[in-house]
């Protein structure tokens, strides 16, 4: 409601997470989901969080989120569940970091 945006100043978040219905509007062309996510992508900038695109599974998705100017996803659009060694893997000199 109202009341929930004056969270956003109060509670000092770091990010926010547009949800996988918006980016799926983007990726189809629909307008009202491109301004909300401008909206949101606007307001994040003038307090200086970052935006997260959340559900992003398909090509068209992840085109979409990079032109509305995405810098994180989550989604299945890089890859599925995946095994911990797996994900280790992926960040090698993280983990070495962490276990020396």
């Amino acid at each position: 409601g109202q009341a929930s945006i004056s969270f956003l100043c109060s509670l000092h978040f770091s990010a926010i997470k547009l949800d996988r219905a918006l980016i799926k509007g983007a990726a189809r062309g629909n307008p009202e989901s491109v301004a909300m996510i401008r909206a949101a992508g606007a307001l994040a900038e003038c307090l200086e969080m970052v935006t997260i695109a959340k559900g992003v599974e398909t090509e068209d998705e992840l085109r979409a989120a990079a032109l509305l100017g995405f810098r994180r996803l989550q989604g299945l659009a890089h890859g599925g569940p995946m095994a911990r060694g797996a994900l280790a893997g992926l960040f090698p000199a993280e983990a070495k970091e962490k276990a020396g």
